[in-house]
């Protein structure tokens, strides 16, 4: 650079340094502001040149050899290149901490889309399996998603539904007409057992998952076979949450569909409208 440039740089600089600090001006600091604004003219000279394949981001600072590849295509509005000002990686950071201070207003405005547009939701998501099914990252995103969930208190109580879920359908299977409908029509209500089998839990000095470990199973005090599945209200009773309990997995294997002698004594204190249709706990022989 040519003295006579250097010297309208310079007075340039002290008018802009003494407009912003009204502190003692010194060498360093008009260094540092020319070598700023060459850095910047530089770059967006770079940026301008329709030739050249580079590109800075203003955002993150750096300079980007191939800028189809780092930085987006502008479709709402018009620029000189046609690609976003910021890289990709500065663009999904800014849209991650906009998210995050904005989060309820997005879970709101989503959640109002999703149940005006009900047939459009499954629409997409129909066009979305299609296109995702043989997607290998896709299918492992999805798992880490699921290990993640099942590591949280909403997951590990979807895990515990799930399990219960499988026990109304082997009931069905095995003692019904097959046939298999929401628990809201049997007018069982997972959400109780949950809750008694928890606070059962917490009394003996374990979590619902630690229980798991050690291989205790959720047992029916009194069996699952004394019930008629063909009927609602003997399903419901069933289920009751004041017929489920925690049981070591070898003694409820052991037991079968038995009632011990210890159960007797159990079963008696439970109210009467959970028996199964006919059952007479005075007259009850093991068959």
């Amino acid at each position: 650079m040519s003295k006579n440039i250097e010297l309208l740089y310079d007075s340039y600089i002290i008018k802009e340094l003494k407009r912003l600090n009204n502190v003692h001006i010194t060498k360093k600091m008009i260094s540092d502001k020319r070598t700023h604004l060459l850095h910047y003219r530089k770059m967006k000279a770079i940026n301008f040149d329709f030739n050249d394949n580079r590109k800075y981001c203003w955002r993150c600072k750096k300079l980007y050899l191939n800028k189809l590849e780092n930085f987006a295509k502008v479709i709402s509005r018009k620029t000189y290149d046609g690609l976003e000002s910021n890289c990709k990686k500065c663009k999904k950071e800014k849209r991650k901490i906009d998210y995050d201070k904005h989060k309820d207003n997005y879970v709101k405005k989503a959640c109002e889309w999703q149940r005006e547009n009900k047939n459009k939701r499954s629409l997409i998501c129909k066009k979305n399996y299609k296109k995702y099914k043989d997607c290998p990252k896709h299918n492992l995103m999805k798992k880490n998603i699921k290990i993640k969930y099942h590591k949280t208190e909403k997951g590990k109580k979807q895990i515990f539904i799930d399990g219960l879920r499988g026990l109304l359908r082997h009931g069905l299977n095995v003692y019904g007409n097959g046939k298999k409908m929401t628990s809201k029509k049997y007018g069982i209500n997972y959400e109780s057992c949950y809750k008694k089998l928890y606070n059962e839990a917490k009394k003996m000095g374990y979590t619902i998952q630690e229980l798991r470990n050690m291989k205790f199973h959720i047992d029916h005090i009194i069996p699952t076979s004394l019930y008629n599945f063909k009927t609602h209200n003997d399903i419901k009773n069933c289920f009751n949450p004041l017929n489920l309990r925690w049981l070591p997995a070898k003694e409820n294997i052991i037991k079968g569909n038995r009632i011990r002698p210890q159960d007797l004594e159990i079963i008696k204190t439970l109210p009467i409208s959970i028996y199964p249709k006919g059952f007479d706990i005075n007259n009850y022989k093991e068959k």
